[in-house]
């Protein structure tokens, strides 16, 4: 009798430790074709996480006074996990055109947030849409 109480005990606590151990926070491709708001002092901007062709890719637009797109751009994404991507400061569709981030962003899911987004070490204020 002593036997099982210790192993139903054993069994217990395994069940317990794996359930809380899980995360519970999204995972970054749970946002696949979401697109995220950027709030800056100018008109605005949204990043959106697409695939194309078995990549995983960033389109930036940028928002003008007057026009609904001003520029869009492409960024090529690292997965540093799947609750974190990465992407450069140069742009798939060309590399020498205005636009690229002088900087390396970093997007992580948060339990508590949802999404964070750092520029060179920075949160940026945004807004799932």
């Amino acid at each position: 009798m002593k036997k099982k109480i210790t192993v139903l005990l054993i069994f217990l606590i395994y069940c317990t430790l794996t359930a809380y151990s899980q995360d519970k926070r999204p995972k970054i491709k749970d946002y696949l074709n979401k697109e995220i708001m950027i709030k800056d002092s100018f008109a605005g901007q949204s990043i959106t996480l697409i695939k194309e062709q078995n990549k995983y890719l960033i389109l930036r637009k940028i928002f003008g006074s007057g026009v609904p797109v001003a520029g869009s751009f492409k960024y090529e994404v690292e997965f540093n996990s799947d609750y974190q991507i990465a992407f450069p400061k140069e742009n798939v569709q060309d590399p020498k055109k205005p636009g690229n981030y002088k900087g390396e962003v970093f997007l992580l899911c948060s339990e508590d947030s949802g999404l964070i987004l750092y520029l060179n070490g920075l949160e940026v204020v945004i807004m799932i849409k």
